[in-house]
């Protein structure tokens, strides 16, 4: 299968001290329950799940990777008729969630990335930016046994969500978290 955000994808919206960002992230399919509500996503354990359950669920996680300085403002989910359709806006809501890391590590321009295998033998990403550093910038390569690197991890992974790389695979194998400075954010907040 190409890469592609074929079936459907999220768009979760949120806004560090220093900019707003976006961050799409594949998905199964959105059943749609046309009566306005957030309806649901095929799982990979051949289920269903509640479509804004997923979405914080995940975004609860991620906000473990902030200080309260960002805040989650929200999400849409959108379907594509096909593989090269252009992408339809279907679903809207408000996120409330902040940050809840007391650090106090550089940020700025901070990009983390998890990367893992697809059940397809693809990529998935989960990209973070202006996330705490912790001052480290090692590469993490083996999955730690607790932490929020482990608990991200198994939200994103969870048989019984939706969430997929693009060629709709289930993150399967964690391959690896990094960190690194965003040229782009950098030239971006006038930093070079």
């Amino acid at each position: 299968m190409p890469a592609s955000l074929f079936p459907a994808f999220v768009k979760i919206e949120y806004q560090s001290a220093n900019a707003p960002h976006v961050m799409s992230l594949p998905t199964l399919a959105w059943n749609d329950p046309l009566d306005g509500s957030d309806g649901t996503f095929d799982t990979h354990g051949a289920s269903t799940v509640d479509a804004d359950t997923m979405i914080n669920d995940l975004v609860d996680e991620i906000a473990k990777f902030y200080t309260s300085g960002l805040s989650f403002t929200g999400y849409t989910i959108f379907t594509l008729p096909s593989m090269t359709g252009d992408p339809l806006p279907k679903y809207s809501a408000q996120l409330s969630q902040v940050g809840v890391t007391t650090s106090s590590t550089w940020q700025k321009a901070v990009q983390i990335t998890m990367t893992a295998r697809t059940s397809a033998f693809g990529v998935a990403k989960i990209v973070m930016l202006d996330a705490i550093s912790e001052n480290n910038w090692d590469r993490i390569t083996v999955l730690p046994g607790s932490g929020n690197v482990a608990t991200l991890w198994a939200e994103w992974s969870d048989v019984t969500n939706g969430w997929a790389g693009r060629d709709n695979g289930r993150p399967a194998t964690f391959l690896q978290v990094s960190k690194t400075l965003n040229e782009k954010l950098r030239r971006q907040y006038h930093m070079l």
